[in-house]
């Protein structure tokens, strides 16, 4: 037996009330975009446009000014070694570690190596432990932030004994600190050597 609900009854105004509810959702739903929303949404996707736009342009520039100064800087260093090894001299640089950095020509040649097996190594691998005690009071002076320029007197392998003048230049890091310092050392042998047989001659003409 089915049981009627009378119109006016209190279950008849909420089952209506439910579905005029349901109805409104489900218009809202429905409901597109007004247009002032729709313009606000158009307006911030032209602004994030423009601004990736811009991000682009700016890393364009930023790798391509990145690809200027890489090139800059291998043509100094490719001038930068040309002149390190068209100099007389034996030129250097040691870094806070005693350790080679960068060797010249000249440096090959005096202990018959190549730059490669040089760089990386220390003062004293290079030079030996006895030439080294001749040098390492001169690399704490430098190490400490003071050129220095001296004499000394060393066994270069096959050739032999020298006299060399040398001198160190520290150079300073972003801390203040000494970070390397650059070597120019030139063989003075034969100088010494003449000023040498010259003064007897010169002791007898007084």
């Amino acid at each position: 037996m089915v049981r009627e609900v009378p119109v006016g009854s209190k279950r008849s105004r909420q089952s209506k009330s439910s579905g005029q509810s349901s109805r409104r959702v489900s218009e809202t739903k429905n409901t597109p975009l007004g247009k002032p929303a729709r313009s606000a949404q158009a307006k911030q996707i032209a602004r994030l446009k423009q601004k990736l736009g811009l991000t682009r342009v700016r890393l364009a520039k930023d790798i391509s000014a990145l690809k200027r100064a890489h090139k800059a800087l291998q043509q100094s260093e490719e001038k930068f070694r040309f002149l390190a090894d068209n100099v007389p001299a034996f030129f250097a640089y040691i870094d806070a570690n005693e350790r080679y950095q960068f060797v010249n020509k000249r440096y090959e040649e005096i202990h018959e190596t190549t730059r490669e097996e040089m760089i990386g190594k220390s003062i004293r691998e290079v030079y030996g432990k006895e030439n080294y005690q001749s040098l390492r009071a001169h690399v704490e002076t430098v190490l400490s932030g003071k050129p220095v320029s001296f004499e000394w007197s060393g066994a270069l392998r096959s050739w032999g004994a020298h006299r060399l003048s040398s001198r160190y230049e520290p150079r300073f890091n972003a801390q203040g600190k000494v970070g390397r310092f650059f070597v120019l050392t030139t063989d003075v042998t034969e100088l010494r050597q003449a000023e040498a047989d010259l003064k007897p001659n010169q002791q007898e003409l007084r």
